[in-house]
């Protein structure tokens, strides 16, 4: 059981901890769930496999839903994620526990449309400010206070930041890579 209050008083507010272990978590499901499922449809039925703008729009906003499930999942079960793991964050409640996977889905689905704004370009942009501001005045963002979740901290060490820096670049540049490729088509 973690500390809530003194984890929270003494290394709560981390936007650039959480923006990074997001990203991460983000950019690493939605790669892996649309390589899973482009691979599985064509198997499965190659004519299934989105071809115009509106399919693939369609097939983007199932991945994205997937993927914040599955995030939530992995809070429920392990109290963090791989890009929160890297930096040595979590979710728990107000004891200081996991959160009940009720719970951890839904922070991840609320989060997901207000904190990443649905995974629409501009609005992105729009909610990823909001939710900074936010946190940097408050000291929690909507969807945690909503829940009632706490995002704790642990010190990072040097290690972390270099592992988790690298992880984010390689994501990152991983899907700039994919979708170079899935424009070349």
């Amino acid at each position: 059981m973690i500390d809530v209050s003194e984890t929270r008083d003494a290394h709560y507010v981390r936007p650039w901890r959480r923006f990074f272990a997001k990203t991460i978590d983000y950019s690493f499901l939605m790669m892996g769930l649309g390589f899973i499922s482009g691979i599985v449809l064509a198997a499965v039925n190659p004519a299934w496999l989105p071809v115009s703008l509106v399919q693939t729009l369609i097939f983007s906003a199932v991945v994205f839903v997937a993927s914040l499930v599955i995030e939530g999942m992995l809070i429920a079960l392990f109290g963090t994620t791989l890009g929160k793991a890297l930096f040595r964050t979590g979710v728990v409640n107000e004891a200081g526990e996991k959160l009940g996977i009720t719970k951890a889905v839904a922070r991840s689905l609320y989060c997901g449309v207000a904190g990443l704004g649905a995974g629409i370009p501009f609005v992105s942009l729009i909610a990823y400010i909001m939710g900074y501001m936010k946190l940097e005045s408050d000291g929690v963002t909507i969807w945690d206070k909503h829940i009632g979740a706490y995002v704790v901290h642990e010190k990072m060490t040097r290690l972390n930041w270099v592992l988790g820096i690298s992880f984010f670049v390689l994501t990152y540049a991983g899907n700039i890579a994919l979708n170079i490729v899935s424009t070349l088509q």
